[in-house]
Protein backbone atom coordinates (compact mmCIF):
# COMPACT_ATOMS: atom_id res chain seq x y z
CA UNK A 1 0.00 0.00 0.00
CA UNK A 2 1.05 3.43 -0.79
CA UNK A 3 1.78 5.79 2.19
CA UNK A 4 3.31 9.45 2.59
CA UNK A 5 5.25 9.35 5.31
CA UNK A 6 7.89 11.55 7.04
CA UNK A 7 11.46 11.78 6.59
CA UNK A 8 13.30 11.48 10.05
CA UNK A 9 16.50 10.21 11.28
CA UNK A 10 16.19 6.27 10.59
CA UNK A 11 14.87 6.73 7.03
CA UNK A 12 16.60 9.88 5.41
CA UNK A 13 19.29 8.25 3.71
CA UNK A 14 17.03 6.09 2.54
CA UNK A 15 15.50 8.52 0.82
CA UNK A 16 18.76 10.52 0.32
CA UNK A 17 19.50 7.64 -1.99
CA UNK A 18 16.88 7.76 -4.54
CA UNK A 19 17.17 9.35 -8.17
CA UNK A 20 15.01 10.24 -11.42
CA UNK A 21 16.69 9.07 -14.88
CA UNK A 22 19.26 11.17 -16.43
CA UNK A 23 17.08 12.84 -18.82
CA UNK A 24 14.66 13.95 -15.76
CA UNK A 25 17.15 15.64 -13.91
CA UNK A 26 16.36 18.96 -15.13
CA UNK A 27 13.40 18.82 -14.12
CA UNK A 28 13.70 18.27 -10.55
CA UNK A 29 15.99 18.83 -7.45
CA UNK A 30 17.86 16.01 -5.91
CA UNK A 31 16.36 14.76 -2.65
CA UNK A 32 19.12 16.68 -0.41
CA UNK A 33 17.47 19.59 -2.47
CA UNK A 34 13.97 19.23 -1.77
CA UNK A 35 15.02 18.73 2.10
CA UNK A 36 16.76 21.74 1.69
CA UNK A 37 14.22 23.83 0.55
CA UNK A 38 11.38 22.91 2.72
CA UNK A 39 13.55 23.82 5.43
CA UNK A 40 13.73 27.62 3.61
CA UNK A 41 10.15 27.23 2.89
CA UNK A 42 9.22 26.52 6.67
CA UNK A 43 7.43 29.51 7.41
CA UNK A 44 5.38 28.77 4.68
CA UNK A 45 4.26 25.33 6.17
CA UNK A 46 6.77 23.32 3.52
CA UNK A 47 6.11 20.09 3.89
CA UNK A 48 8.52 17.37 2.53
CA UNK A 49 6.82 13.94 2.07
CA UNK A 50 8.25 10.62 2.05
CA UNK A 51 6.37 8.24 -0.84
CA UNK A 52 6.40 5.35 0.62
CA UNK A 53 5.04 1.51 -0.79
CA UNK A 54 4.86 -0.73 2.29
CA UNK A 55 8.13 0.21 4.24
CA UNK A 56 10.18 0.76 0.62
CA UNK A 57 10.93 4.52 -0.23
CA UNK A 58 9.89 5.41 -3.65
CA UNK A 59 9.90 9.38 -4.01
CA UNK A 60 9.28 12.58 -2.58
CA UNK A 61 6.96 15.56 -3.00
CA UNK A 62 7.15 19.30 -1.17
CA UNK A 63 4.14 21.18 -0.56
CA UNK A 64 3.79 24.75 1.34
CA UNK A 65 1.63 27.87 1.22
CA UNK A 66 1.62 30.07 -1.64
CA UNK A 67 0.26 33.69 -0.13
CA UNK A 68 0.34 35.46 -2.88
CA UNK A 69 -2.58 35.72 -5.36
CA UNK A 70 -3.71 33.70 -6.05
CA UNK A 71 -3.20 32.07 -2.74
CA UNK A 72 -3.16 28.19 -3.16
CA UNK A 73 -1.07 24.53 -1.83
CA UNK A 74 2.44 24.80 -4.04
CA UNK A 75 3.36 21.16 -5.40
CA UNK A 76 7.09 22.75 -5.76
CA UNK A 77 9.27 19.22 -5.99
CA UNK A 78 7.66 15.63 -6.99
CA UNK A 79 9.08 12.73 -8.39
CA UNK A 80 9.23 8.79 -8.30
CA UNK A 81 12.45 6.77 -8.31
CA UNK A 82 13.55 5.85 -11.33
CA UNK A 83 13.65 1.94 -10.92
CA UNK A 84 10.16 2.36 -9.37
CA UNK A 85 8.31 4.13 -11.97
CA UNK A 86 5.72 3.09 -14.56
CA UNK A 87 4.14 1.34 -11.32
CA UNK A 88 0.82 3.39 -10.93
CA UNK A 89 2.71 5.14 -7.82
CA UNK A 90 2.88 8.17 -9.45
CA UNK A 91 -0.89 8.83 -9.50
CA UNK A 92 -1.47 7.21 -6.44
CA UNK A 93 0.52 9.45 -4.70
CA UNK A 94 -0.72 12.48 -6.12
CA UNK A 95 -3.79 11.77 -5.31
CA UNK A 96 -2.97 11.34 -1.46
CA UNK A 97 -1.21 14.75 -1.66
CA UNK A 98 -4.43 16.10 -3.16
CA UNK A 99 -6.57 14.48 -0.22
CA UNK A 100 -4.55 16.22 2.23
CA UNK A 101 -5.03 19.78 0.79
CA UNK A 102 -8.86 18.67 0.20
CA UNK A 103 -9.00 17.68 4.05
CA UNK A 104 -7.25 20.87 5.09
CA UNK A 105 -9.06 23.21 2.85
CA UNK A 106 -7.03 26.03 3.63
CA UNK A 107 -6.76 27.36 -0.25
CA UNK A 108 -9.23 27.01 -2.82
CA UNK A 109 -6.63 25.09 -5.44
CA UNK A 110 -2.99 23.81 -5.84
CA UNK A 111 -0.87 24.46 -8.24
CA UNK A 112 2.11 22.35 -10.07
CA UNK A 113 4.48 24.73 -12.20
CA UNK A 114 6.30 22.04 -14.73
CA UNK A 115 8.61 22.41 -17.73
CA UNK A 116 6.77 22.17 -21.05
CA UNK A 117 9.45 19.80 -21.99
CA UNK A 118 8.68 17.42 -19.68
CA UNK A 119 5.22 15.98 -21.44
CA UNK A 120 5.55 12.98 -19.22
CA UNK A 121 4.80 14.79 -16.01
CA UNK A 122 2.32 16.93 -17.58
CA UNK A 123 0.06 14.22 -18.71
CA UNK A 124 0.55 12.49 -15.26
CA UNK A 125 -0.93 15.59 -14.30
CA UNK A 126 -3.47 16.09 -16.13
CA UNK A 127 -4.68 12.64 -15.25
CA UNK A 128 -5.17 13.32 -11.81
CA UNK A 129 -7.13 16.71 -12.74
CA UNK A 130 -4.91 19.52 -12.91
CA UNK A 131 -5.37 21.92 -16.19
CA UNK A 132 -3.35 24.71 -17.30
CA UNK A 133 -4.81 28.13 -15.67
CA UNK A 134 -3.06 30.28 -18.32
CA UNK A 135 -0.66 32.29 -16.10
CA UNK A 136 2.98 33.00 -17.55
CA UNK A 137 5.70 32.98 -14.38
CA UNK A 138 7.95 35.54 -16.07
CA UNK A 139 10.87 33.82 -13.64
CA UNK A 140 9.67 30.57 -15.57
CA UNK A 141 8.50 31.22 -19.20
CA UNK A 142 9.47 27.55 -20.38
CA UNK A 143 6.67 26.31 -17.50
CA UNK A 144 3.07 26.03 -17.80
CA UNK A 145 1.21 26.47 -14.66
CA UNK A 146 -1.48 23.71 -13.73
CA UNK A 147 -3.88 24.03 -11.01
CA UNK A 148 -6.28 21.33 -9.45
CA UNK A 149 -9.09 22.86 -7.93
CA UNK A 150 -10.78 21.76 -4.78
CA UNK A 151 -14.22 21.43 -3.64
CA UNK A 152 -15.85 23.74 -1.62
CA UNK A 153 -15.21 23.54 2.19
CA UNK A 154 -17.43 20.67 3.55
CA UNK A 155 -20.14 22.36 6.05
CA UNK A 156 -18.18 25.52 5.28
CA UNK A 157 -15.78 24.64 7.91
CA UNK A 158 -11.96 25.93 8.01
CA UNK A 159 -9.40 23.63 9.94
CA UNK A 160 -6.34 24.89 10.44
CA UNK A 161 -3.41 24.85 12.37
CA UNK A 162 -3.54 26.76 15.79
CA UNK A 163 -1.77 30.06 16.05
CA UNK A 164 -1.14 32.68 18.70
CA UNK A 165 -4.24 34.26 17.43
CA UNK A 166 -6.53 31.57 18.16
CA UNK A 167 -5.31 30.83 22.11
CA UNK A 168 -7.91 32.71 23.21
CA UNK A 169 -10.23 30.36 21.57
CA UNK A 170 -8.99 27.52 23.26
CA UNK A 171 -8.47 29.16 26.33
CA UNK A 172 -12.51 29.56 26.09
CA UNK A 173 -12.48 25.82 24.95
CA UNK A 174 -10.90 24.59 27.92
CA UNK A 175 -13.21 26.44 30.23
CA UNK A 176 -16.42 25.13 29.44
CA UNK A 177 -17.41 22.72 32.01
CA UNK A 178 -19.93 21.18 29.40
CA UNK A 179 -17.05 20.36 26.94
CA UNK A 180 -14.10 19.20 29.45
CA UNK A 181 -16.51 16.81 32.36
CA UNK A 182 -15.81 13.67 30.70
CA UNK A 183 -12.35 14.26 31.02
CA UNK A 184 -11.63 14.70 34.11
CA UNK A 185 -12.59 18.80 34.49
CA UNK A 186 -16.74 19.08 35.77
CA UNK A 187 -15.87 22.84 36.49
CA UNK A 188 -13.34 23.31 33.04
CA UNK A 189 -9.92 24.00 33.24
CA UNK A 190 -8.36 27.14 33.23
CA UNK A 191 -4.82 28.10 32.04
CA UNK A 192 -3.04 31.48 31.14
CA UNK A 193 -2.81 33.17 27.78
CA UNK A 194 1.10 33.33 29.31
CA UNK A 195 1.30 29.67 29.63
CA UNK A 196 -0.38 28.91 26.35
CA UNK A 197 1.61 30.50 24.54
CA UNK A 198 5.30 29.75 25.61
CA UNK A 199 4.50 26.35 27.07
CA UNK A 200 1.94 24.73 25.33
CA UNK A 201 1.53 26.11 21.60
CA UNK A 202 5.34 24.92 21.10
CA UNK A 203 4.78 21.68 22.91
CA UNK A 204 1.63 20.63 20.49
CA UNK A 205 2.78 21.69 17.13
CA UNK A 206 6.09 19.55 16.60
CA UNK A 207 5.25 18.52 13.03
CA UNK A 208 5.51 15.96 11.95
CA UNK A 209 5.32 14.04 14.86
CA UNK A 210 2.11 16.09 16.40
CA UNK A 211 0.23 18.79 15.51
CA UNK A 212 -3.00 20.59 16.58
CA UNK A 213 -6.02 22.48 14.70
CA UNK A 214 -8.19 24.87 15.62
CA UNK A 215 -12.12 24.76 13.69
CA UNK A 216 -14.21 27.01 12.52
CA UNK A 217 -17.51 27.15 10.73
CA UNK A 218 -18.84 29.88 8.62
CA UNK A 219 -21.83 30.76 11.06
CA UNK A 220 -20.79 29.51 14.54
CA UNK A 221 -17.09 30.77 14.19
CA UNK A 222 -14.88 28.94 16.57
CA UNK A 223 -16.26 25.30 17.29
CA UNK A 224 -13.34 23.32 19.03
CA UNK A 225 -9.95 21.57 18.51
CA UNK A 226 -8.26 18.87 17.03
CA UNK A 227 -5.27 17.22 18.00
CA UNK A 228 -2.31 13.93 17.22
CA UNK A 229 0.12 12.97 19.00
CA UNK A 230 2.20 10.06 17.18
CA UNK A 231 4.27 8.33 20.10
CA UNK A 232 7.73 6.16 19.34
CA UNK A 233 5.91 2.72 18.58
CA UNK A 234 3.83 4.68 15.83
CA UNK A 235 0.45 4.62 18.19
CA UNK A 236 -0.95 8.16 17.64
CA UNK A 237 -3.39 9.73 20.11
CA UNK A 238 -6.46 11.27 18.87
CA UNK A 239 -8.28 14.42 20.30
CA UNK A 240 -11.23 16.10 19.54
CA UNK A 241 -13.29 19.01 21.35
CA UNK A 242 -16.31 20.92 20.32
CA UNK A 243 -18.45 23.44 21.61
CA UNK A 244 -22.07 21.96 22.28
CA UNK A 245 -23.55 24.58 19.81
CA UNK A 246 -21.60 22.68 17.16
CA UNK A 247 -22.38 19.16 17.77
CA UNK A 248 -24.71 17.05 15.84
CA UNK A 249 -23.47 19.04 12.52
CA UNK A 250 -20.89 16.37 11.04
CA UNK A 251 -17.79 18.82 12.30
CA UNK A 252 -16.22 16.68 14.51
CA UNK A 253 -16.24 13.68 11.92
CA UNK A 254 -15.06 16.39 9.49
CA UNK A 255 -12.74 17.37 12.08
CA UNK A 256 -11.17 14.15 13.41
CA UNK A 257 -11.22 13.07 9.75
CA UNK A 258 -8.72 15.17 9.04
CA UNK A 259 -6.83 14.83 11.73
CA UNK A 260 -6.55 11.18 11.00
CA UNK A 261 -5.31 11.83 7.80
CA UNK A 262 -2.75 13.80 9.21
CA UNK A 263 -1.87 11.52 11.75
CA UNK A 264 -1.44 8.35 9.55
CA UNK A 265 0.18 10.35 5.98
CA UNK A 266 2.30 13.02 7.88
CA UNK A 267 3.11 11.57 11.56
CA UNK A 268 3.74 8.06 10.31
CA UNK A 269 1.81 6.28 12.45
CA UNK A 270 0.34 3.07 12.23
CA UNK A 271 -2.57 3.09 14.60
CA UNK A 272 -4.88 5.23 16.42
CA UNK A 273 -6.39 5.23 19.87
CA UNK A 274 -8.80 6.91 21.57
CA UNK A 275 -10.35 6.51 25.37
CA UNK A 276 -13.38 8.05 25.79
CA UNK A 277 -15.49 8.09 29.16
CA UNK A 278 -17.73 5.07 29.32
CA UNK A 279 -21.12 7.71 29.75
CA UNK A 280 -19.79 9.65 26.49
CA UNK A 281 -22.30 8.01 24.14
CA UNK A 282 -21.96 10.40 21.83
CA UNK A 283 -18.34 10.26 21.41
CA UNK A 284 -18.08 6.78 21.57
CA UNK A 285 -20.38 6.78 18.42
CA UNK A 286 -18.64 9.02 16.71
CA UNK A 287 -16.18 6.85 17.06
CA UNK A 288 -17.29 4.10 15.75
CA UNK A 289 -18.59 5.43 12.82
CA UNK A 290 -14.70 6.39 11.83
CA UNK A 291 -14.09 3.08 12.69
CA UNK A 292 -12.49 2.67 16.00
CA UNK A 293 -12.94 -0.60 17.52
CA UNK A 294 -12.82 -1.30 21.49
CA UNK A 295 -9.55 -3.64 22.06
CA UNK A 296 -6.93 -4.40 25.06
CA UNK A 297 -5.39 -0.86 25.92
CA UNK A 298 -1.69 -0.52 24.81
CA UNK A 299 0.60 -1.74 27.48
CA UNK A 300 2.51 1.00 27.48
CA UNK A 301 -0.12 3.66 27.80
CA UNK A 302 -1.04 4.74 31.25
CA UNK A 303 -3.91 3.59 32.92
CA UNK A 304 -6.94 6.03 32.35
CA UNK A 305 -9.49 4.96 34.69
CA UNK A 306 -12.82 3.22 33.37
CA UNK A 307 -12.54 4.82 30.12
CA UNK A 308 -13.35 2.53 26.90
CA UNK A 309 -9.89 1.87 24.98
CA UNK A 310 -10.52 1.79 21.07
CA UNK A 311 -7.66 1.35 18.25
CA UNK A 312 -7.72 2.48 14.47
CA UNK A 313 -5.47 0.88 12.20
CA UNK A 314 -4.09 3.27 9.14
CA UNK A 315 -4.38 0.10 6.97
CA UNK A 316 -8.22 -0.02 7.60
CA UNK A 317 -8.72 3.49 7.81
CA UNK A 318 -6.87 4.00 4.29
CA UNK A 319 -9.22 1.30 2.97
CA UNK A 320 -12.11 2.97 3.85
CA UNK A 321 -11.39 6.40 3.47
CA UNK A 322 -8.17 6.91 1.54
CA UNK A 323 -8.57 8.60 -2.70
Amino acid sequence: MLTLKPILEHNLFDFLALSVKPEQREFVASPMGILARSYAYRRQRGTCFGICQGETPVGMALVYDLEEEPACYHLCEFFIDAKEQGKGYGLQALRLILALCRRERKFPMVEVCVKKADTAAIRLYEKVGFRDTGFVDPDAPDSLCLGFSLPEKRNHLSIRLTEKADLANVQRLWADPAVMRFVGFPEGLRQTMEHLEKNWLPWVQQSPKRQHWSVYQEELGYCGEAYYDVDETGLACMDIKLFPKARGRGIAYAALSHALDAAFSVGGAKRAYVDPHPENMKALSLYRSLGFLPTERAKHLQPWGNAVYMELLRENWEARYGD
